[in-house]
């Protein structure tokens, strides 16, 4: 019994979003203090400390989404990876208990 596809696609989706709420706290608490400050040098110095790393912060937030879609994204589509039932020849009409028409 090993771990299921399931597990390894959680595990992957909640650590990219904690990485995420942790590595990006600190951009988000200088846009809160953004609007106290009145100076324009002040401003440029809060957002040229922050420059250098926002990029590296919404990677976390891009791994997460795109892991969210990958892995969804055949439940939206309506792919359950159910077997294909062959054509049946005497059909007449659409079977719509067997989802065939």
């Amino acid at each position: 019994m090993g771990i299921e596809l399931s597990v390894i696609w959680f595990v992957i989706i909640v650590f990219a979003t904690l990485m995420y709420i942790v590595m990006d706290g600190f951009d988000l608490g200088i846009g809160l203090l953004f609007s106290t400050v009145r100076g324009g040098g002040d401003r440029d110095v809060m957002v040229n400390s922050v420059a250098p790393v926002w990029d590296g912060n919404e990677t976390w937030l891009v791994l997460g989404g795109a892991g969210l879609f990958w892995r969804l994204s055949p439940r939206l589509r309506g792919d359950h990876r159910r077997p294909v039932d062959p054509p049946d020849p005497d059909a007449d009409r659409p079977d719509f208990s067997r989802r065939r028409l």
